[in-house]
């Protein structure tokens, strides 16, 4: 009997909750983005264009100094990291598909500014941004000679 009342007992403390739990924001985003490409041996604009919407987002605590963000929406979804030095690793809706090369990692980062507690501000804002750069021939590079993508995003706790 003594057996059942110890393991109850343990039950019990372990189902408690670990912290508090995520609060939601109203989040609003834009996405600009543009790639370029080659005419000849000269770069040039290929397409541009911009998204936006709305969703909901949560921040969460993954270590003792990162966030993720994630946001869902009829517009799309994303997430990200926000670490000590600001965001890095996000995905989002884009108005144009990845084409070329992947992010190079001296042109990706942004900023994350809070008001109130950093892990559960009021307000917030990110800007993410990444980019690639051809330095090298034009098949090297997939015939891409640059793209960028860039997050903006605005939240206000519900």
């Amino acid at each position: 009997m003594r057996v059942w009342v110890v393991a109850a007992a343990l039950w019990v403390g372990l189902a408690a909750p670990a912290g508090p739990s995520p609060l939601q924001y109203d989040l609003a985003w834009t996405v600009f983005a543009r790639q370029g490409g080659w005419q000849g041996p000269d770069p040039v604009p290929i397409l541009a264009g911009e998204r936006s919407g709305t969703g909901v987002a949560r921040l969460l605590r993954v270590s003792p100094t990162v966030l993720r963000l994630e946001w869902q929406g009829a517009d799309g979804d994303g997430r990200g990291l926000i670490g000590p030095t600001g965001p890095t690793s996000f995905e989002f809706p884009s108005p144009l598909p990845p084409a070329g090369p992947p992010p190079l990692p001296h042109l990706s980062g942004g900023e994350y500014q809070f008001t109130g507690d950093r892990d559960r501000p009021a307000t917030f804002t990110v800007v993410y941004v990444e980019g690639f750069i051809c330095r090298s021939t034009p098949t090297a590079c997939d015939g891409v000679s640059m793209w960028e993508r860039r997050l903006e995003a605005t939240a206000r706790r519900r």
